[in-house]
Formats: C-alpha cells, sequence, structure tokens
C-alpha cells in the first residue's frame, strides 16, 4: 500500500488561465435564425414510379404497388428484353409470360443471368404507367450509374 498520495492527473488552472475562460452571459432568449430548407431534387419525370423488390433466384418479384401503379393484374401477359444491361418488361398480349394468381412476376432465369442477377439481390423498380413497361435496374448497373454522384458527395476520389 502506498502512503503518499499521488499527484493530481489534472493540473490547477492559474487566475489567467481561468480569465480566458470566461463566459458573457446573455439574459433572455436568444434569436437565432432558421437553417436554411435543403433543396430537393424534383423527380426528372413525374410519370416515373418507383419501388425496390427482392429478386428471388428463381426469378420472383413481388411489388404490388408497381403492377397496380401499371394496371396489371394476374394472367397479365408480359414480354423481356435486355437494354444497356437493364431489364425491360413490357405488356405484351402475346407475351411468353404472365403474371401468377398472386400478381408476381417471375423472370426467366436466362434473362437474369445474361445481366449478372444470380438470385436475392435487391433491385430497382422504374415503372412507366403510360408506356406500360417495367424497367429492372440490377445493382451492378445502379453502381455504373449513381458513381459520379456518389464521388461528387463524398468530395471527389480518395
Amino acid at each position: 500500500m502506498r502512503s503518499t498520495p499521488l499527484p493530481p492527473l489534472v493540473p490547477r488552472l492559474s487566475v489567467q488561465d481561468r480569465a480566458g475562460q470566461r463566459r458573457t452571459t446573455v439574459i433572455g432568449p436568444q434569436y437565432r435564425p432558421p437553417l436554411p430548407m435543403p433543396q430537393t431534387p424534383r423527380p426528372p419525370r413525374p410519370d416515373v414510379v418507383f419501388g425496390m423488390s427482392r429478386l428471388t433466384n428463381r426469378g420472383r418479384l413481388a411489388n404490388q404497388s408497381i403492377t397496380s401503379s401499371l394496371n396489371w393484374t394476374p394472367g397479365q401477359r408480359v414480354a423481356f428484353t435486355i437494354s444497356g444491361g437493364l431489364i425491360v418488361v413490357a405488356a405484351d398480349p402475346t407475351g411468353p409470360r404472365a403474371l401468377d394468381k398472386r400478381g408476381q412476376l417471375f423472370v426467366p432465369v436466362t434473362v437474369l443471368r445474361s445481366c449478372g442477377l444470380h438470385g436475392d439481390e435487391l433491385v430497382l423498380l422504374a415503372a412507366f404507367p403510360l408506356r406500360q413497361r417495367l424497367i429492372l435496374h440490377p445493382p451492378g448497373v445502379l453502381g455504373q450509374l449513381t458513381a459520379a454522384a456518389h464521388t461528387a458527395a463524398l468530395g471527389g476520389d480518395r
């Protein structure tokens, strides 16, 4: 056991040190101007409905808000095309696939694989009700499309 006390870890302040730390107090409420409102970007096109959905490894895609915005009902026939790495689904009465009885869409596995999708991935959905089209954005394509915006938001390459 130690008989002498330990020196204090925080040194004592002198009068000169304390003089620099005095605050002047203001009596009454202080006026602070409100913070400026952030400028939110407007949607580029008001006719686009966006959504997210998990795409299973069997190609099942379920998003009721997107299919209802397109007025697609169970049994609606659709066709698939690939454009720039995106999957475009179009209403087509002679299309090879149809929405199931729950209104879910099944994307052919060959279409998924050709876009680098292997299942259980989130995809961005963009529905164009006036054109009766649905565009699926795979994560790889989203990374390419948003790279410049992310770099600018983070202050450049580092």
